[in-house]
């Protein structure tokens, strides 16, 4: 166990124990640091003294690799984050990768700090370990999960707290402060609440009709046709949607709309096993194995 004012390195990453709360600063993701953070996590959880866990994303391009034993790892590393039993904090500042936020979705905050962007492609979804962002996206209500699967818009921080990526839009320069708060055990909710700040429009949020109008149909032939006849305030939009579509690989397209199929209706737990299924699909694997949440409140099953 991380002892008090103590800092484990963990590949590129690390673990810093502050009091009631553990830090972890995630940058670079590979096999070996998602194993380490997904074997300390029993300990943190029949830790009395340890009320919270922190983690600052750290701007990184990282790519997990379309390989077994690193998507296993990765895969597990996010479901013991989904079951662990106390608060997760992740701050989020600049270029965020689609598997960091992921594992971010899994805690219970995500604060998005002022340059907070979000980039992505059709293979962050359909080959590398993203089950939980794409799960996520699969859920959200009135299609704007598919819109913003199928024309990759770069997401800024308006754009995350409108769609729930980030629960909170707070400025880096109170970071630290969080930090320390949540150290001294403050409860998480007030510290996080008292220095949200609404952020600037989203530039998604006044197409939402449209994209509810368009994006529900069963295939990108059919939203084009949806998307010519939309008019007035929302043609130019509409435009530059149709010109995103045409210019994507028509079977990636297919593929994505058959994945969101697919997850929509299943729980997270299910979501992952499914979405590791699709990333090795053409690869020799071992059958996956995750535990169901009631396992993983058994102590003796996050040893």
């Amino acid at each position: 166990m991380i002892s008090t004012g103590s800092e484990q390195r963990v590949a590129d990453s690390a673990i810093t124990r502050k009091g009631a709360a553990v830090t972890i600063t995630w940058r670079n993701a590979d096999a070996m640091a998602s194993r380490q953070l997904a074997a300390a996590i029993p300990a943190w959880v029949r830790d009395p003294e340890l009320y919270a866990l922190v983690i600052r994303f750290v701007e990184s391009k990282s790519v997990i690799a379309r390989e077994p034993p690193i998507v296993a790892e990765a895969t597990q590393l996010a479901w013991r984050i989904e079951c662990f039993s106390k608060p997760t904090i992740s701050l989020l500042l600049g270029d965020v990768t689609a598997h960091s936020l992921g594992l971010a979705l899994c805690g219970t905050h995500r604060v998005a700090g002022e340059t907070f962007q979000l980039r992505f492609t059709s293979e962050d979804l359909l080959v590398r370990p993203n089950g939980v962002f794409g799960h996520f996206l699969a859920q959200l209500s009135d299609s704007l999960g598919t819109y913003v699967a199928l024309c990759n818009p770069t997401l800024n921080r308006a754009d995350a707290h409108f769609l729930g990526l980030a629960s909170h839009s707070i400025d880096a320069s109170n970071f630290d402060e969080i930090e320390t708060l949540i150290a001294g055990a403050d409860t998480v909710d007030p510290v996080l609440d008292d220095r949200h700040r609404e952020p600037e429009a989203s530039t998604i949020a006044p197409h939402r009709s449209a994209i509810a109008r368009c994006f529900s149909a069963d295939s990108v032939v059919e939203i084009i046709e949806l998307l010519e006849q939309e008019t007035d305030t929302q043609a130019h939009w509409a435009q530059q949607s149709i010109d995103q579509l045409r210019s994507g690989r028509a079977a990636e397209q297919a593929a994505i709309l058959q994945h969101f199929r697919m997850l929509k209706p299943l729980d997270r737990h299910d979501a992952l096993i499914a979405s590791y299924n699709v990333i090795l699909r053409d690869a020799a694997a071992e059958p996956f194995h995750l535990p169901t949440r009631q396992e993983m409140q058994s102590l003796r099953s996050m040893t």
